[in-house]
């Protein structure tokens, strides 16, 4: 027995490890940065902890060589570096009081992230394997790459934490019914080495199912968000022109299949940003972004890109890959399974 639980314990932490190597080549959950590079944003309302990997470029160049805020003759560079900002999360998410009526609709969750500022991954991934290997474009040239060598500077790190309250729907048929909906309102806040947020929210989140067959389903989900933003805290400045507010727009599709088999959820979204980054005459840079996700058991991967808005660069493309950590899902049970037996 006591083997048994010494091998259950190494095959959780393995797991855990090998899901952070490959989380490397994806991305992360509740990252407060990430939402301005057009990540998906909705609450999940999941309780627990949930762990995982964002990768967030930032290119001073787009393929052709035109500098992100510069408009034709303009001589001033507002933004004279490419940036890439990777981070590791944790956050926690939970009722504030499941036994009180009032407050169970109502949830809590905080995150803290630690990074570090490398372009080297994001320079990979965008010029060798989606300008020529996916897309056969040029590659996005580099002039100035922040952290080329790595100090403590490059050091990247936030700390976010929000209040979300689901809305009550009220049924009246064999007897009144009272049970949570997909409507939210929220209020958040986040401090970091990029800058600091505050906002508040209103939407709906995996909105009942539209379309439901044996092994297809339909949803959909949206949300708006008004915040402000204040520079960094004390250090040096990574983004030097930022706006002081902005409002952020996101739909999207949920597909469901094979729910009955293995459910399998794929995601599209989209986000409008009326602007994070300012030009050289202190004008929002407005930015449209197309975002990709796919959900399996407890692991979601998701991919965001600027090509929606037509362009590549400033904030053009991002990664996560998240995992919640007390949800083993299908796959992980099934392999703890066989492990309990191989120690029987």
């Amino acid at each position: 027995m006591i083997a048994s639980a010494r091998w259950n314990r190494l095959f959780r932490c393995s797991a855990s490890a090998a899901v952070f190597l490959c989380a490397s080549a994806q991305a992360q959950t509740n990252s407060p940065l990430a939402a301005h590079w057009g990540s998906s944003d909705y609450p999940s309302f999941r309780r627990g902890f949930q762990s995982g990997v964002t990768i967030l470029s930032f290119t001073e160049y787009d393929s052709k060589g035109k500098r992100f805020g510069v408009a034709p003759g303009d001589s001033a560079v507002p933004y004279p570096e490419t940036m890439g900002f990777n981070y590791v999360t944790l956050s926690y998410g939970n009722h504030v009081n499941s036994n009180s009526a009032e407050l169970s609709n109502m949830m809590y969750r905080y995150s803290a992230s630690l990074g570090a500022n490398s372009d080297r991954f994001a320079e990979f991934y965008q010029n060798e394997v989606i300008h020529k290997g996916y897309r056969g474009l040029n590659p996005v040239p580099r002039d100035r790459v922040r952290c080329g060598s790595f100090d403590g500077e490059c050091v990247e790190y936030a700390m976010g934490g929000e209040i979300l309250y689901r809305f009550t729907n009220i049924e009246l048929q064999d007897k009144l019914k009272f049970y949570t909906s997909s409507f939210f309102a929220g209020v958040g806040a986040s401090v970091g080495s990029v800058l600091q947020d505050g906002y508040v929210e209103l939407g709906v989140s995996q909105l009942p199912t539209l379309i439901s067959l044996e092994n297809f389903g339909l949803r959909v989900a949206g949300m708006i968000r008004m915040g402000g933003i204040l520079p960094a805290v004390p250090g040096e400045t990574r983004l030097p022109h930022l706006a002081t507010g902005y409002q952020l727009v996101q739909g999207g599709l949920e597909t469901i299949l094979f729910e009955r088999i293995y459910k399998i959820i794929l995601r599209n979204d989209f986000t409008y940003h009326s602007g994070l980054f300012l030009d050289r005459d202190r004008r929002e840079i407005r930015e449209l972004f197309w975002n990709f996700g796919i959900d399996l058991d407890s692991f979601h991967f998701e991919a965001t890109n600027d090509m929606l808005g037509g362009t590549d660069y400033g904030p053009s493309f991002g990664g996560r890959f998240y995992w919640d950590i007390e949800k083993p899902g299908k796959v992980l049970q099934v392999v703890e399974t066989f492990v309990q037996r191989l120690n029987q």
